[in-house]
Order: structure tokens, then C-alpha cells, then sequence
């Protein structure tokens, strides 16, 4: 950005001063001019030559009605950006007073797309869908207006040769499946790719724009369009951090997310601002604080003059100084202009690095009580609901063999269901996650410390009153890359109507996040999709070792895992396969998400469960290769030829391939910098710093990386 450190201290002091915004602010900023045309580079919306841009502004409310009018002048657009911004989202309601959308509105959309590119700022032109008001939150109601709302629209910013429009074909659809949502995607993305190729399109997501994690596992085939596709999620932090944000920063592995609507208020926009947990979740949108090193654009509800807390503006017609913002105004102001900074999220620390698969083994046992160190947010998220009878934010516990012991206050249920007076015995009793020491090792009752791996004993661990959206993360060390069988051991109260999510949180390559559940029956399949999820179900006999061999001892106990001490190792399952396997690309030291998603018409805990084993399967490395990325499908390269010259290079060098290929190239620091296919040949003039890069072809069969240095 051209913005200097001068600007910014001058703007905080209008403000302070309550003066007009009208010299001291963002005014020579040309965001247009310096991002040109957006596109993805990866899963990060980036400018067009490659640069990772985060795109932040306000949404309106609906650009119909008066209240939002009034404050839709040339003047409001000037002050969203000396306020900061660089985006505005314009929603447009297919329903108006007549119950219809009106085609007239497409004269006042185009005015307003004109005012913001004036500004030289960027547009997200909304379809907004909206349940209650007479609407039913269901976008396939209104296909056809909407195939005719973007053609109309797309075609004018095509022709009229604004490159800043994007394009959400969806506001918050309500009462509609993953399934259902991309069907209707399918319908309107031709409309969209014939009348403005190459656009930057948002995707919605289920539950009004809310499980983005549902796309994450089945995205649309981004090959088949000349488009860039965005998943929606919207976010309220009075009311989401515990389910939607989490899902959200599972989802970034897999896909590319916008925050198309978001505010630090409840979800139905009223209420106190929870501003604390607002800048926790700006930090969630920045590379370090998702799981896929995203930098997250985002809109914030909403400029107007209606009457609620999460509306900016008091008064359209005066000037637009801070003593006209509302309280949700003087909080969003400053991060938008950078004078609040937003801390990042420090990674976890690891508890214990576990092998897989272990030393002499050929498996790998995943120890779930090992969950790395670092608490709430950053190693895992307990959601410590009131969905018990015993809520777990406030439970006292004593100490001591008698009444008089000291009380405190503990948030790790299993140690509070325990029963145990000394809590500070229990394993990790002082953190949140419900988790405990068996109290029956394998098959049998309580035992000492075993040998480390979780094969004997009080080395297992249990998870206990789960709940939607819990998340862990595990250190682990892959020490043989492939594909593994899954195991998990459980007890019969264990529900197969929940899901266990497995997700390479960071990994030791270049981008290697991501779903690794996979289907053996398409191991062959480079365009295999990764599945986000597996059912569980109750063990059906005790005492199974992790190799799958019977206990003796454990046999005989209990009555084929009705009692619930009764544990053993069963399959994990999926509805889409029988052959569940899960597929470790890369050797090394990585971080391994795990997600929690009992059934919550259900009683939390039903899906509580006990470790997991990856049994190693024999498979030739060239099968499992990263070898699709972003859809080459032509005759692949022979890898023999490929090759980068000069090196070191200057400005200006070349990149062999020999045939289609995907050519990426990364900085020391891991970041990419350069993604393109290609059908052979390409010749890179992109003036990278100096420096050492590593350049990264891949084809369907196979990988090869060179080291580049630039002068």
C-alpha cells in the first residue's frame, strides 16, 4: 500500500479531533491501480501479479431501502475510504416492497460500482438472499432472477472494462444442502464466466454461510471454470467463535475462504460489541492463525443508518467524522485504517512427538490425551458448554482427604467426573479438554504406566463430553510416507452419528495442508477427492490390540462392549466407503488437526473416544504423489527434462517442463510466489528480490523442485 505511517497518525488525530475527513486520509491509495485484475494463487486471493492481498471494507445493508440510500452518496463512498477501506459490498435483495426484484436497481448498482471505482476501490456485488421479511433463505427461488441479475451486471463491468467487481451469487441460503448449494452454483457460474471471465466469484456455504467446512470436503471443481473461486463464511463473535470460526479455520486447508459478512455483535445484529473476541478472530484471518496460511478478505456489517448495534453510521446526511459513528463504528474504524493492531496466534508447542509409524512397528499409535501445549485457541478449542447438567465453565472442586480442602474451579470434565479429591493427579487437570487416564487399558482395569506407546495400560487417554466443532492438534512424525488403514479404539457408548475430522494442520512442505482421508478403492485416482470426515462406531469386543490381535485377559471381560469399561479396537468407517485409509504425502515433523462433530440433537460425550492407529499400507510412491494441483489434465511432462536457466538469474529466466505442468515457485520464508500451468516452456520476469527459491514442477507423474538464485 502507498499509505505512509504519517497518513495513518493523521487520520487517528482527525478523528480524535472530530474533523472532517477530507485531506488527512486514504485518498491517494489506488488499489486498483497497484492490485489490477484479482486472482487466486493457490488458496490466497492475490493481485495480478501474484501478491497476497487482503481486501477489507464494509457491507451494506439492502441498497433498496431508504436507510441505506441516504447514505449510498459519492461523500459515504469517500468516507469508507479515508476510513480505510478497500472493498464495498453492495447487497441487493431479490425481494423489494413488491415481493420481486426490480430490474431498475441495476441503475443505481451501476451507479454505485462507478462511485467505488472512483475511489479506486473494489465491489462485491451481492445477491442477497435473506431469510425472514418474507423471504425464505432459499436461493433456488430466485435462479432465474438471479442468471438474469448477473448476466445483466457482469456483462456491463465487462464491457464498461471495470476489472474490480466480484460476484457472491448467494447470501446466507437457509434449509439447503452442500449438495444443493452446488447444484445452484453450477447454474449460475456460466452466467457469470460468459459475461466476465476470469472473475473473483464467492461461493455460499451451508446454515447461512456458516459450514464452510461442508464445502471444504467436496469444492467444486474450480478446472471447469475461468473463474476464481471463494467460499462464504459469515461470522458474528458474539455468537460464533466456538462453532463457526473453528470450522472456518479447518475449512482454509481445502479452500479459499471470504468473509463476506461479518460483526462484532450477535447474530441478529443487536446487543454489546464483543470486541475481545472480535480481534481474536481478525488474528484467525491472518496466515497465522488459520490452518491454511490464508489472509483472509473480509466485509463488516454495515453501513447504514438503521437502528442496530452492528450498523457504523448515526447519520447519513451529516459529515462523516467520528462523531458520527456508533459505537460499532468506533471499533471497526481503527482496524480498518491499521491503528488497531491485531495480534497473531502463536503456534503450539508439542506435547509429545508421536511416530508414525513407531519404531519397528508398522504403525503409529495416535495417543488423543497428547494434544500439543499452548491452550485454548491455539492448541485446541473445548467449546466448555452449558449442555451438561453440570455446565463445565464452573465446577469446584477439593483437594485433600477431607472437606476443608482447597476449592478451585476446573474446566476438564473427565477430571471432574473422576471423582478424584487430588485433582492435581489427574493428567493435564488444569487445561479444558475433557481428557483423562484410562481406567481400563485394553481390556482390563486400571494399570500402571506402560511402555510409552499406548500399547499397555495408563498410557491411553480418553476424550470425553464432546461437543460440535472441538478441535485438537497433535504433533506428529511421519516417518514413511503412504497411505494407512485407520483404527480407532472406542467403548459401546461410543455414536456413530457424529464425525472425526483429520486435517494436516502445517506441514514440512511448501502448502501441505489439508484433508487426508481418502478411499483406498481410488488410490490410483490423482483427481481423488480428500473426504473432511469418518464416522466412529462402538467396539463390538474387548480387548484388541492396536495390530488388531486379541487381548487373552481382555476377552473375558465384560459382554462384547456392553459394559462401558469394555474397550476395543474397531474400523473406522465412512458413508461413502468401507475402505477408509488416510494418505501422509510428506515425511516429517507435522502438525495433525483433529475435529470433533458429535450429533448434536444427540447427548454430548456419545461420541467420546479412546486413540487411533494409522497401520501402514504398501503402496509405490508415484501413486500417491501431489501430482493435480490446481487441474493440469493435459499429457503430462516427462520430469527428466525440466530444468531453469540461467541460475543464478537476474530478472528474467526460464522454466522447462517438456509438456503440461503446474510451475510454482516458493521464497526461502515458504511462501509462494509464482503459480501458473502451463503447456511447456515459460519464461519468469516477475523481479523477485535476491535471493534463494525453490522452484516446483508437478505433473501426474510426479515432483521435482530446484533450487533457484537470484541476483
Amino acid at each position: 500500500m502507498k499509505k505512509s505511517l504519517f497518513l495513518t497518525a493523521a487520520l487517528c488525530g482527525s478523528m480524535a479531533a472530530n474533523a472532517e475527513l477530507s485531506k488527512t486520509d486514504f485518498a491517494n491509495n489506488d488499489y486498483i491501480a497497484e492490485w489490477g485484475r484479482l486472482k487466486l494463487v493457490g488458496n490466497q486471493l492475490s493481485s495480478q501479479d501474484g501478491k497476497a492481498i487482503q481486501l477489507k471494507g464494509w457491507s451494506t445493508f439492502s441498497i433498496n431501502y431508504d436507510e441505506v440510500k441516504n447514505c449510498l452518496t459519492q461523500d459515504g463512498f469517500k468516507a469508507m475510504k479515508a476510513w480505510g477501506a478497500n472493498i464495498v459490498r453492495l447487497a441487493c435483495y431479490p425481494e423489494n416492497s413488491k415481493g420481486k426484484y426490480a430490474e431498475y436497481q441495476d441503475n443505481d448498482i451501476q451507479k454505485y460500482i462507478k462511485w467505488a471505482s472512483d475511489q479506486k476501490m473494489y465491489v462485491l456485488l451481492d445477491w442477497h438472499v435473506l431469510e425472514g421479511d418474507g423471504g425464505s433463505g432459499n436461493p433456488t427461488k430466485y435462479t432465474n432472477d438471479a442468471k438474469g441479475f448477473f448476466q445483466r451486471n457482469a456483462s456491463w463491468c465487462k464491457s464498461n472494462g471495470f476489472i474490480n467487481v466480484l460476484y457472491e451469487i448467494c447470501n446466507e441460503p437457509m434449509g439447503q444442502s452442500w449438495d444443493q448449494l452446488k447444484n445452484y452454483s453450477n447454474e449460475i457460474l456460466p452466467v457469470i464466466e460468459k459475461a466476465d471471465p476470469g472473475a473473483m466469484v464467492v461461493i455460499p456455504t451451508p446454515q447461512w454461510d456458516q459450514n464452510p467446512h461442508e464445502a471444504a470436503n467436496s469444492p467444486i471443481n474450480k478446472t471447469q471454470y475461468n473463474l476464481g473461486l471463494l467460499y462464504s463464511t459469515h461470522v458474528y463473535t458474539c455468537s460464533h467463535m466456538g462453532d463457526v470460526v473453528p470450522r472456518m479455520v479447518g475449512a482454509t486447508t481445502s479452500i479459499p475462504i471470504f468473509v463476506s459478512e461479518w460483526g462484532a455483535v450477535r447474530f441478529d445484529g443487536d446487543g454489546n460489541l464483543c470486541t475481545n473476541e472480535a480481534n481474536q478472530f481478525l488474528a484467525r484471518l491472518l496466515p497465522s492463525g488459520n490452518n491454511g496460511g490464508q489472509l483472509i478478505s473480509w466485509c463488516y456489517w454495515a453501513w447504514g443508518e438503521k437502528n442496530e448495534q452492528s450498523n457504523c453510521i448515526k447519520n447519513c446526511s451529516q459529515p462523516y467524522n467520528s462523531s458520527n459513528l456508533r459505537p460499532s463504528g468506533e471499533y471497526i474504524v481503527p482496524v480498518m485504517n491499521g491503528g488497531t493492531p491485531i495480534k497473531e496466534i502463536e503456534p503450539s508447542e508439542e506435547w509429545a512427538i508421536q511416530e508414525i509409524p513407531m519404531l519397528g512397528k508398522d504403525y503409529g499409535t495416535l495417543n488423543v490425551g497428547w494434544f500439543d501445549k499452548g491452550g485454548e485457541g491455539i492448541a485446541y478449542h473445548d467449546a466448555n458448554s452449558s449442555m451438561y447438567v453440570d455446565p463445565e465453565t464452573k465446577a469446584d472442586v477439593k483437594t485433600g482427604d477431607d472437606a476443608k480442602g482447597t476449592e478451585a474451579e476446573i474446566c476438564n470434565m473427565g477430571v471432574i467426573y473422576s471423582g478424584i479429591k487430588d485433582y492435581e493427579t489427574c493428567f493435564r487437570y488444569d487445561e479444558c479438554v475433557d481428557v483423562s487416564n484410562s481406567t481400563s487399558g485394553l481390556g482390563a482395569n486400571w494399570a500402571a504406566p506402560g511402555d510409552g506407546y499406548g500399547t499397555t495400560g495408563a498410557d491411553l487417554h480418553n476424550l470425553c463430553m464432546t461437543e460440535p466443532g472441538e478441535w485438537v492438534i497433535y504433533t506428529i512424525d511421519v516417518k514413511k510416507k503412504g497411505y494407512y488403514t485407520v483404527r480407532c479404539m472406542t467403548n459401546s457408548t461410543t455414536s456413530s452419528d457424529g464425525t472425526i475430522g483429520f486435517q494436516i494442520a502445517k506441514g514440512t512442505n511448501p502448502g501441505q495442508n489439508g484433508n487426508i482421508i481418502r478411499s483406498w478403492a481410488e488410490h490410483n485416482d490423482p483427481e481423488a477427492e480428500a473426504w473432511g470426515s469418518f464416522q466412529l462406531t462402538a467396539t463390538p469386543k474387548c480387548g484388541m490390540y492396536p495390530d488388531g490381535t486379541q487381548d487373552p485377559s481382555g476377552a473375558e471381560k465384560g459382554n462384547k462392549g456392553e459394559d462401558w469399561t469394555c474397550w476395543g479396537w474397531v474400523d473406522a468407517g465412512a458413508d461413502l466407503a468401507d475402505d477408509l485409509t488416510v494418505l501422509f504425502k510428506y515425511e516429517g515433523v507435522q502438525k495433525l488437526q483433529m475435529t470433533i462433530s458429535p450429533d448434536a440433537a444427540k447427548q454430548p460425550g456419545d461420541l467420546s473416544n479412546f486413540m487411533f492407529t494409522f497401520k501402514s499400507a504398501e503402496i509405490p510412491d508415484f501413486e500417491y504423489e501431489d501430482n493435480s494441483q490446481d487441474g493440469v489434465n493435459a499429457e503430462s511432462a516427462d520430469l527428466s527434462s525440466v530444468a531453469v536457466y540461467p541460475n543464478p538469474a537476474e530478472n528474467e529466466f526460464t522454466v522447462t517442463t517438456g509438456g503440461a505442468a503446474n510451475v510454482s515457485i516458493y521464497s526461502a520464508a515458504g511462501v509462494m510466489v509464482y503459480n501458473q500451468n502451463v503447456e511447456g516452456n515459460v519464461v519468469v520476469n516477475n523481479n523477485f528480490p535476491a535471493g534463494i527459491y525453490t522452484v516446483r514442477v508437478a505433473n501426474a507423474k510426479g515432483i521435482k523442485s530446484i533450487k533457484l538464485v537470484v541476483k
